[in-house]
Order: C-alpha cells, then structure tokens, then sequence
C-alpha cells in the first residue's frame, strides 16, 4: 500500500508515495537516546546523536508522521487515486488512523514504554494490531467495485 517515494517507484499506479519509516525510526532513536538518559550516559557508541538531542528528535518524529499522513492526503485527493479505488473516500478514514497510531506510538515513547523497536512493539501491541486490521480491511473495501 505504502511506498518509499525514494525506492524509484514513479508509476502513478503505485497507490502511495512514503511510509511511516521516518517517524517510526525517529521514535527508535527517542527511546534509545530515553534509555541513555535514565542511565546519566550522554552519547552511545556509533550512533551520532546525544541525549541533548531529545526534544530535537522528538519534534522531527512527530512533525515527519503528520507529513507522511498529508502526502498520503495529498494522494488520496489526486485523480490517480481516485481512479484506482472506486470507493476512494473510505481511505481518508486511513489517514485517521494513522494520525492515532503516530500519536500513539510516540505517547508510548515519551513516557518510556517504548523500550523495543517500533515494529516489534506494533506486532506486540494489541491495539496497533487491531488499528493494522482496520486499515487492511478500509484499503480491500475502497478496492471493491
């Protein structure tokens, strides 16, 4: 459904132009660098960032998964997209949960309990799973005729 704009997929049947890699990876770090605070340790062995980076990743992280959900809102609007998905209106219920899933899986992180890698703790997560199924099941009825 999603593709990385910078994988070199052009074709306008393509039904999606980024993921949510950017905030996801963001919120990998912030709980490591989280981790690294709480243990008064200020830079980890290869990696280029510090704990006074924090506010700094959690500010990049949330601002990049609300613009991975306008690109996707972008799409959705586009003739392409419309073209593809006879029911294309139901997909903008898709931008909703990913809105929530962000908010939710950077919550998790601020407060700490983001411990493992967001993909991980996503497959582990019940209500991510469930938001997952939602999402599945909006994008097969928008393909229905």
């Amino acid at each position: 459904f999603f593709f990385q704009a910078e994988d070199g997929i052009r074709d306008y049947k393509v039904t999606g132009v980024q993921t949510c890699a950017l905030p996801i990876s963001f919120s990998k770090c912030h709980a490591e660098l989280d981790l690294m605070s709480r243990s008064h340790q200020t830079t980890l062995r290869g990696r280029g960032y510090r704990t006074a980076d924090l506010s700094l990743i959690e500010g990049a992280g949330l601002s990049s998964g609300y613009i991975a959900v306008l690109v996707l809102a972008l799409y959705l609007n586009s003739p392409q997209a419309q073209s593809l998905y006879p029911r294309h209106r139901l997909l903008w219920l898709v931008c909703g949960v990913l809105m929530y899933w962000i908010s939710r899986i950077w919550l998790k992180a601020k407060r700490g309990e983001l411990t493992d890698d967001p993909i991980v703790f996503a497959f582990r997560d019940p209500a991510s799973r469930w938001l997952g199924i939602v999402v599945i099941v909006l994008v097969c009825v928008a393909c229905l005729a």
